[in-house]
């Protein structure tokens, strides 16, 4: 466990992984392996892996806080609003901190999502109107606006967070990735260099930073990008998608072709990485 540990902060993501599954093989009931395994599954861009991690961690410890919020980003990520919200409210309901105002705002709410939606921002506003020195209540406040498509606001609210914050990667890596949604590449990006300057081996800031150089049309950068980021982890099919259409763009159907073998050393000879 501890092993696994020192690779997580040392930035080897792939060892500390093998480090948290061979604990979780030995000792099943380990709440806290599964929870380092899904987060550094979250970090390699495997988010359907990094969920399974962490469901398992809660059907151990239903009240870890720390999976239960980073299962609301990590359905964020994989698009599931619903599950989202849900574990995101159940966040803050199990947070002794903010009891009282939990249940002051628990009646009336239905099931439909926007209700709900509505709902979970209005707790999470409230609370970090008592509390704005919480940087967790600002990145979840941003990560709701993210999900309504208010990026103005989910910027805002992550820039919070990083005056709280300022050297947590994952925080910059949401805040460049939002921009880019925004329609601000080009801020997106110095965001994510700040998020590697951090964590230089961060697959999932690596790989945004890759869209944005894509959604900029520099796509020589975001094959760099994209392949700097298959070479520790080589599954993500969407980052393949992304590496051949950027070979396309740039003329070279030479590269196009190679993507379909699913090997970033076959690159080496064109472009460095």
């Amino acid at each position: 466990m501890e092993q696994g540990i020192a690779y997580y902060n040392e930035g080897d993501i792939t060892q500390a992984i093998r480090c948290f599954e061979y604990v979780t093989k030995d000792q099943v009931d380990n709440a806290e392996a599964w929870r380092w395994l899904g987060q550094c599954w979250a970090q390699h861009e495997e988010d359907k892996l990094a969920i399974a991690a962490l469901r398992q961690c809660i059907t151990i410890d239903p009240y870890n806080t720390q999976a239960l919020l980073m299962l609301g980003v990590s359905y964020t990520n994989n698009l599931n609003n619903q599950q989202a919200l849900t574990y995101l409210r159940t966040w803050i309901e199990n947070n002794p901190q903010y009891i009282d105002l939990v249940n002051s705002l628990h009646d009336g709410v239905e099931s439909d999502t926007d209700t709900l939606q509505d709902h979970v921002v209005r707790m999470y506003q409230r609370a970090v109107e008592k509390h704005p020195e919480d940087y967790h209540l600002w990145t979840v406040l941003g990560v709701l606006h993210h999900i309504n498509s208010e990026y103005d606001q989910a910027i805002a609210s992550f820039q919070e967070a990083i005056k709280l914050h300022d050297d947590d990667s994952e925080l910059w890596n949401k805040l460049g990735a939002t921009l880019s949604n925004a329609g601000k590449p080009a801020e997106g990006v110095e965001a994510l260099q700040r998020a590697l300057q951090l964590r230089p081996r961060y697959v999932r800031a690596r790989a945004n930073l890759g869209i944005s150089y894509y959604n900029q049309g520099q796509h020589w950068k975001a094959a760099t990008s994209f392949l700097s980021c298959l070479t520790q982890n080589s599954s993500p099919s969407h980052l393949w998608i992304f590496l051949r259409m950027s070979f396309n763009y740039l003329g070279r159907d030479d590269l196009a072709d190679l993507v379909k073998f699913h090997d970033p050393e076959l690159f080496r000879p064109h472009i460095s990485f």
